[in-house]
């Protein structure tokens, strides 16, 4: 699976961003997207068949793994095999998601995205803050929030300084940036997990990079 996730992800995001409208750009612009899925794949070993009729492309590869994918009023639709498993990926200009039915892999960003239910209680998340992608691995308890706030970075590090350690996380390494491009990072440990708090400063807003995972 995580094979052809990797260059499931690039042409995805290549897609939306060309727009993969078939009248626009023509059979030059079709040209160009095939490569870039050929290139992609043949990175991971793979040789694949790329064909476009009426506003979709179908994908198939030597080995009998197959994906369809759908352009319409803007929006982005895909949706394959690899290994038994299907993995879906959907987009439109406000919003990217992508996941497998059991639930293995998750991304949501855009308009749509927010805390996943299943993240964990004891990893707060900044209050008021604009959450910009989420992504998750339950399997494995892994997640990452990357979200954006108006509060000054000393601030919110504070806030998860103080947060963190109230919830039994020991602080294993800190590091901070303040010349060019502010940055801090900070990370902690409890038992077999580990949280990794990143902040940095642009546009006048603090990004914030969550991630939390086992060891």
């Amino acid at each position: 699976m995580k094979r052809m996730l990797g260059w499931l992800v690039v042409l995805t995001f290549g897609a939306v961003v060309c727009g993969l409208q078939l009248g626009c750009g023509g059979r030059a612009q079709e040209k160009a997207i095939e490569k870039a899925v050929e290139s992609a794949a043949a990175k991971d070993g793979k040789k694949v068949d790329v064909d476009f009729r009426d506003g979709a492309m179908t994908i198939k590869t030597s080995d009998g793994e197959s994906m369809n994918i759908d352009t319409k009023a803007g929006k982005f639709s895909m949706k394959g095999t690899e290994e038994g498993q299907e993995v879906k990926i959907s987009a439109d200009g406000d919003s990217f998601s992508m996941a497998t039915p059991d639930g293995a892999f998750r991304a949501v960003s855009g308009k749509g995205a927010k805390v996943p239910d299943d993240f964990p209680k004891d990893v707060p998340v900044y209050a008021g803050a604009e959450i910009l992608m989420a992504t998750s691995m339950p399997g494995d308890e892994a997640f990452s929030i990357q979200a954006k706030t108006n509060d000054p970075m000393e601030k919110v590090g504070a806030f998860y300084k103080e947060k963190l350690a109230a919830n039994g996380w020991a602080e294993q390494h800190t590091m901070s940036q303040t010349a060019g491009q502010p940055m801090q990072m900070i990370t902690y440990s409890k038992a077999d997990r580990m949280v990794m708090v990143m902040l940095t400063t642009e546009d006048e807003a603090t990004h914030l990079n969550l991630t939390t995972g086992k060891n």
